[in-house]
């Protein structure tokens, strides 16, 4: 009789733990899902989402830039293709100051009216989309005015 018992309550634990490990399963699968929804969610607030579009298209608005002949019609492509991306939360880097992390010296100009390192001219804009740096501002920094004769320094 004894082993008879023995065996029920061994085939219960069994039952028992059976269930608890399909419920743990079902437990982990909903944990990951909620997961994977507040990954994608997240990248919505930092604009991950649409970060490759935005780089993208702000290749095309540089194309329309470039392109002369029929600059009107290409301007207001350009300027609605910005304005849209300017609702999903694309912004332009400010180039008041020189700031290496989101500006990229593509070349320098000596003048002698200007402060050395200050942004002469923005080549194309840099934009960013939640905080996060789609592409660096091109622009030309005013460098150290060169000597008239460089043979003359030692």
């Amino acid at each position: 009789m004894e082993s008879t018992s023995i065996a029920q309550e061994l085939n219960y634990l069994k039952s028992l733990f059976e269930r608890r490990l399909l419920e743990d399963r079902a437990k982990q699968a909903l944990i990951e899902s909620v997961q994977e929804s507040l990954q994608r969610r997240d990248d919505l607030d930092t604009g991950q989402t649409f970060a490759q579009l935005f780089t993208e298209l702000l290749l095309v608005v540089d194309r329309c830039r470039q392109l002369e002949g029929t600059k009107g019609d290409l301007d207001s492509v350009q300027d609605e293709l910005l304005d849209v991306m300017t609702r999903y939360g694309l912004t332009e880097v400010a180039t008041e100051t020189f700031d290496p992390a989101y500006q990229e010296v593509i070349a320098t100009q000596s003048t002698g009216d200007a402060d050395p390192g200050t942004i002469h001219e923005v080549v194309s804009p840099g934009y960013t989309l939640g905080g996060r740096l789609l592409r660096p501002a091109r622009v030309v920094l005013t460098g150290v005015p060169q000597p008239a004769d460089p043979s003359n320094h030692e």
